[in-house]
């Protein structure tokens, strides 16, 4: 193994000055409109939250169903909070606040349709991608 000097892009003082928290909340302040265009494709589910990301489906599934999000016990769980898989079959551990209601079974029939419709297996890390109509957009510039 060589002792060279490694020449980095980026001074490790200008990433970890100041301006750090600057830029993180830049980059937060955007996210709204960021995401319109990406999707999350779940691996162990530890970093995308259960009700806030766009998983499963076109949407949050707090804005598919808020009835059920208004009611569930833990509005920032993460995939893998829910997400068990006692003898290899998957299972959701979804827990409310209060028994769900006759008016709301078919709601939360829907529910459960939607979300054992995703294929997981609880394994590798979560992924960030692309929704397809939006990299079609793009062109090649020369």
């Amino acid at each position: 193994m060589e002792d060279d000097l490694k020449t980095h892009l980026v001074h490790l003082s200008i990433v970890c000055s100041p301006i750090q928290p600057f830029l993180w909340k830049s980059i937060q302040s955007g996210w709204p409109n960021f995401s319109r265009y990406v999707l999350f494709e779940i691996g162990d589910g530890s970093r995308v939250k259960f009700w806030h990301g766009v998983w499963c489906g076109d949407s949050p599934l707090k804005l598919s169903f808020p009835k059920l999000f208004n009611i569930s016990r833990d509005k920032e769980a993460y995939v893998v909070d829910l997400m068990k898989f006692p003898n290899g079959v998957l299972y959701w551990d979804m827990e409310f606040l209060r028994a769900i209601q006759d008016w709301e079974l078919e709601s939360l029939s829907t529910f459960m349709d939607v979300i054992y419709s995703v294929s997981l297996t609880g394994t590798s890390e979560d992924k960030l991608c692309w929704i397809q109509p939006f990299i079609n957009q793009f062109s090649d510039v020369y």
